[in-house]
C-alpha cells in the first residue's frame, strides 16, 4: 500500500489535491469538482492533464457515478446506497472486477476491496482544521480511479453537488 495525503478545498465542488507521502511537496493529482447541474469532476495528473471525468445523476436512487476516459469510454460505474445506519457501494469495472466498500462513511473511515483483497484504506484522522488526511491504496489499483472514487464518496457523504 502506498501513502497518499489529500486536502480537500471546503466549498462548492469540493476540489483536491493529492500528494505523495505526509507533505504537500509532491502533487501527483488534482480531482477538479465542476459546478453545474449533477455532480461532475475531472481528475487530473499533477501536470493538469485529465486522466478521467466522472459524472453523477442529478437524484437517483441508488446513487450512481460514471467514470469516462478523456476519449468518452466509459470505465466505471459507481453505485452507492447512503443511509445514515449503512451504507453500500460498489464500483463496477468495465473489465468486469468490482471494487466493494465497507466501513463506517460518516466517520470516514472505510476500506475497499478487490474480491478479498484490500486496495485502498481510508481512515480520516484529522490533521489540522481543514480537510486533509491519508489514504493507502495498493499499487495494483488503478490509483487515479480509486481517489476519483473516494471524492465521490467525500461529496456524497458532504451532501454537495448532488
Amino acid at each position: 500500500m502506498k501513502r497518499y495525503l489529500v486536502k480537500s478545498k471546503l466549498g462548492i465542488g469540493r476540489d483536491f489535491s493529492v500528494y505523495e507521502g505526509d507533505t504537500e511537496t509532491n502533487k501527483l493529482y488534482f480531482i477538479d469538482a465542476k459546478i453545474g447541474l449533477g455532480t461532475k469532476a475531472e481528475i487530473q495528473d499533477g501536470n493538469g492533464n485529465v486522466i478521467y471525468k466522472a459524472k453523477g445523476k442529478v437524484i437517483n436512487i441508488p446513487r450512481t457515478m460514471e467514470f469516462y476516459s478523456p476519449d468518452g469510454k466509459e470505465v466505471a460505474k459507481l453505485k452507492a446506497h447512503i443511509s445514515p445506519l449503512r451504507s453500500k457501494m460498489t464500483m463496477e469495472l468495465a473489465d468486469g472486477t468490482a471494487w466493494k466498500l465497507e466501513g463506517n462513511l460518516i466517520q470516514k473511515n472505510y476500506q475497499i476491496y478487490d474480491g478479498d483483497t484490500k486496495i485502498i484504506d481510508i481512515n480520516q484522522k484529522w490533521l489540522t482544521i481543514r480537510d486533509r488526511y491519508f489514504v493507502e491504496i495498493d499499487e495494483s489499483a488503478d490509483i487515479a480511479l480509486a481517489l476519483g472514487l473516494i471524492w465521490a464518496v467525500d461529496v456524497w457523504r458532504e451532501g454537495n453537488n448532488n
